[in-house]
This record gives C-alpha cells, sequence and structure tokens, in this order.
C-alpha cells in the first residue's frame, strides 16, 4: 500500500523521466540507427516508439473514462490490486534490463513501419503529456476506480492504469535503446 501524495509524485517523476530519456536515448540518434531491425521480427527503435504511442492513446481513453465515472476522494491510500500487481511487475524491467515476461503484441498495437522519426518522437511525447494531464485531474478522484485494460472485459484500477503505463514504457524504451545499440 502506498501514501496517496507519494505515489502522485513517483508517477509524474516517472512520466517526466521517460520524456526526458526520450530526448537523451534517440533525438540525435542517425535516422538508419532508428530504423535498424535488430533481427529479423524484431521492431526497430522507431517501431518501439510507434507501439508505446498506440498503447498510451488507448489507454489514455480508458483512463478518461474512468476518470469521467469516479468519485471524488481524499483516500490517503493506494494499494494496485492483483492483476494491476501482476500487469506491473510482468512489464517493469528487472537489474540488468531483464524483461520478465517476453510477451507478444495484440495486433491493434503493432507498430506501423518506416514513419518519419520527427513524427514518431512527436506522437510519443504528445501521448506523454496527455497522460500527465490525467494523472493531474485523477489527483482529486478515487484511485480503485475500475479501468478497462487492453485486454477487455479485464479491468485493473485507475491507479494501477498509470503505474502498468510506466512499467511498459519503460520495457519498451529498453528494447529501442538496444535496437539503436544493435
Amino acid at each position: 500500500m502506498m501514501n496517496r501524495s507519494s505515489w502522485f509524485a513517483a508517477v509524474r517523476t516517472d512520466l517526466e523521466g521517460l520524456k526526458k530519456r526520450l530526448a537523451e536515448s534517440f533525438y540525435y540518434v542517425e535516422n538508419d540507427d532508428l530504423q535498424r531491425r535488430p533481427s529479423p521480427g524484431k521492431w526497430t527503435a522507431l517501431e518501439c516508439l510507434e507501439h508505446l504511442t498506440l498503447v498510451n492513446e488507448s489507454y489514455a481513453k480508458n483512463i478518461r473514462t474512468a476518470i469521467d465515472r469516479a468519485r471524488p476522494s481524499n483516500e490517503t491510500r493506494f494499494r494496485a490490486g492483483v492483476l494491476g500487481g501482476y500487469l506491473i511487475r510482468a512489464n517493469k524491467p528487472r537489474e540488468q534490463g531483464k524483461i520478465p515476461m517476453p510477451m507478444k503484441t495484440m495486433k491493434a498495437y503493432d507498430p506501423q513501419p518506416n514513419r518519419r522519426a520527427q513524427a514518431v518522437f512527436e506522437d510519443f511525447e504528445r501521448s506523454l503529456d496527455a497522460l500527465l494531464i490525467l494523472l493531474d485531474r485523477a489527483k482529486d478522484y478515487d484511485l480503485h476506480q475500475s479501468v478497462l485494460t487492453l485486454m477487455p472485459p479485464l479491468r485493473i484500477r485507475l491507479g494501477s492504469a498509470f503505474l502498468v503505463l510506466t512499467a511498459h514504457m519503460e520495457r519498451h524504451l529498453l528494447q529501442a535503446e538496444r535496437a539503436v545499440r544493435g
């Protein structure tokens, strides 16, 4: 269980850190390196970022719906719940960058190949900004409100949705950084 104000501060720090990591890891990388496929069937760095944008946008829509339905709350604690905790652990990279549960993405979240780097960066950054706005909106509401996952009818808690997304982004930014390094 986590203190509510600590939870908000940690999620904000994580989202802002992911935005900074995007700039530091990818903005000054040559286009050929961003488009390099590390091995057959693996995503390029840009495809990893495109996938993150698609997932972020879908979750943002579900989070917005949950906030619109949520009750105001001044509850002081938050707990992720069973499914939310599982999804966080399944996505969050371990020490030395080990991915805990490699999984195949659903077709709807497969990236579009060969997009311009600038467009991919802008879309991903815009999706992070939207999540930061939603995080600010969520401050006054019940973090235990249910949010539809990307696998309906499964639902997780509103607070868990933000944690799942940050873990998912860490996972795929690591994958993108590895793709750039070859």
